[in-house]
């Protein structure tokens, strides 16, 4: 039974900007399939030049998840990485 007075760990939620190609997406999802995570939420807006990118995982803590947006910052294509922490308790009341 889980203990609820645990700490989890918070949501890591990724916005990324980057110029519009096929292959995007897929190496985007790799950071997190490698690690066996699959992403609450993955969302993909096309532009005409750009696609904008939302990912949101828990279960990474802070060191695991910085290193990820890192990464993601090394893909040709992406153009800018944000990343932003929420705790799982703000996300059960959204």
């Amino acid at each position: 039974m889980p203990n609820p007075d645990a700490v989890s760990p918070p949501y890591s939620c990724y916005r990324l900007l980057a110029l519009k190609g096929a292959g995007v997406a897929p190496r985007v999802m790799e950071y997190f399939a490698k690690r066996d995570l699959v992403p609450e939420r993955f969302v993909m807006r096309a532009g005409a030049e750009s696609l904008a990118i939302e990912v949101d995982v828990a279960g990474l803590d802070e060191a695991a998840a910085g290193h990820i947006a890192r990464c993601l910052a090394n893909i040709a294509e992406v153009e800018r990485v944000a990343l932003t922490r929420e705790p799982e308790s703000l996300r059960a009341s959204a």
